[in-house]
């Protein structure tokens, strides 16, 4: 009798340890559990914006190249408007003209 008693008592305290161990794991897990619903959370939320931010980003990338195109061409047409004032310079300069501050 006093050997199943002790049986008993063993039998208990390893349950009592595998209860304390599997409770601790049990912590763990519900922390870990949180942490992965939050970062799911963040996630979804900056997810859920993309395809607008995405949207937004192409239309703004679309009109700053029109406007560089527009640029473009406003440039070529001041080159051209210089390139023609500097030859008709060198052409009254030719021709013997002078400016008439000299």
């Amino acid at each position: 009798m006093t050997i199943v008693f002790v049986i008993n008592i063993s039998i208990a305290l390893m349950l009592l340890c595998a209860a304390v161990v599997l409770w601790q794991l049990k912590l763990r897990l519900v922390t870990i559990t949180n942490w992965l619903v939050l970062i799911d959370r963040q996630t979804h939320t900056l997810l859920e914006q993309a395809p607008e931010k995405i949207y937004l980003s192409q239309q703004n990338l679309s009109h700053l190249k029109h406007k560089n195109q527009v640029l473009g061409l406003q440039i070529q047409k001041l080159q051209q408007t210089l390139y023609l004032i500097l030859w008709v310079q060198q052409i009254w300069r030719r021709a013997g003209y002078h400016s008439p501050n000299k």
